[in-house]
């Protein structure tokens, strides 16, 4: 069983001072993603945190690693997840984890919800903010997510 979770970066500031990139997350977004993380630790646990290499994105990943005592200094960035990018080369991405079952994308709309409509049976609307979406494959290689309809077991939104 191979597991993808795929997560929408906390709400963040205004990139009135700042870059886009260098966006920091605001209290409320904080709080939202540590009451997501919370809630679905006790299903799934990461063997791997990839995240887009903007700031928001990889603080909103710190704080699910956080909760899931998952190593800070083992979390991901990935340049190309900051930009637009494709479920093709999402799971060439996982696909270099062979031992691996559970891993965690964290990335921005609208990519991470079209990769969530392209993987998950049943799911059909844009993510929002803080928004955990699991897809279980009932495979053994990554390579064969593709291949198979992938199920939905987690949607959690922040409170």
């Amino acid at each position: 069983m191979k597991k993808i979770i795929l997560v929408r970066h906390a709400k963040a500031e205004d990139s009135v001072t700042t870059t886009d990139k260098e966006r920091s997350l605001v209290m409320k977004g904080k709080k939202q993603a540590q009451f997501v993380a919370e809630k679905i630790k006790k299903s799934v646990k990461p063997d791997l945190i990839i995240t887009s290499s903007a700031f928001r994105a990889l603080e909103t990943a710190i704080i699910f690693a956080t909760e899931m005592d998952y190593p800070h200094n083992k979390i991901l960035l990935d340049e190309k997840l900051y930009y637009n990018y494709d479920k093709y080369y999402l799971i060439e991405l996982i696909n270099n984890y062979k031992n691996i079952d559970t891993v965690f994308i964290f990335g921005h709309n609208m990519t991470i919800s079209e990769i969530a409509l392209d993987l998950a049976v049943g799911y059909n609307k844009s993510m929002q903010k803080s928004e955990a979406v699991g897809i279980k494959f009932n495979i053994s290689d990554w390579n064969d997510v593709l291949k198979t309809n992938g199920e939905l077991f987690i949607n959690q939104l922040p409170q």
